[in-house]
């Protein structure tokens, strides 16, 4: 099983990797709107071969949606979040497993994002500010054949793990960040960009 579990990863890996050619950020042009920037981002990181569904979010208060994605199908990545900040599309990876979800705190900047699969599991929380997400906490535990959890790097025990997690997402009006019933296909996402973008205008 260890052997599948890291085949999978590493698909996953070298998937997430050629996919989205997502980790730098793509130069919007000077009359370029941040729908449009976000649709050439999109279509430029193949994200409709790779099966990827979107839902629009707002972490903070610039009037400007942020995209969440997840795919599909596991090999094709972990859910992921473009911003866009002074005129560039910028990629963040929430988790680094996949499958994966997320929830959000509206306009606070707050992500939890959850991933994992074949007894390996990660839960972390984020924040997001002026283009940039920073690690706020980070648990992860293994299920496989031993039991172990970590929160921030540091060995704890089940209970303690399940009390720290706990007590940091309380603190925050969490919603998911993927409606599953109102999830839109790429190409549905870029009507629904374009209509936001002329309403605001």
């Amino acid at each position: 099983m260890k052997s599948i579990f890291k085949k999978a990863m590493i698909l996953t890996i070298v998937v997430s990797m050629v996919i989205p050619v997502i980790s730098q950020p793509l130069q919007a042009g000077a009359k370029e709107n941040w729908a449009e920037a976000y649709k050439k981002y999109i279509e430029k990181g193949d994200y409709e071969i790779g099966g990827f569904y979107a839902s629009l979010i707002y972490l903070d208060n610039d009037n400007i949606p942020e995209v969440y994605l997840e795919a599909d199908v596991i090999a094709c990545g972990a859910p992921q979040i473009l911003t866009y900040y002074k005129g560039e599309v910028i990629v963040h990876h929430v988790a680094d497993y996949a499958p994966g979800g997320a929830s959000y705190d509206k306009k606070k900047g707050i992500v939890v994002a959850g991933a994992g699969c074949m007894g390996f599991y990660e839960e972390i929380i984020w924040k997001y500010s002026k283009g940039k997400f920073k690690e706020l906490h980070h648990g992860y535990y293994e299920d496989y054949q031993d039991v172990n959890y970590t929160w921030d790097g540091k060995s704890v025990s089940e209970k303690k793990y399940k009390a720290k997690l706990k007590k940091v997402t309380a603190k925050y009006q969490l919603k998911d960040a993927m409606d599953y019933d109102k999830r839109l296909t790429c190409k549905e996402l870029y009507n629904v960009l374009d209509a936001l973008y002329e309403a605001g205008k």
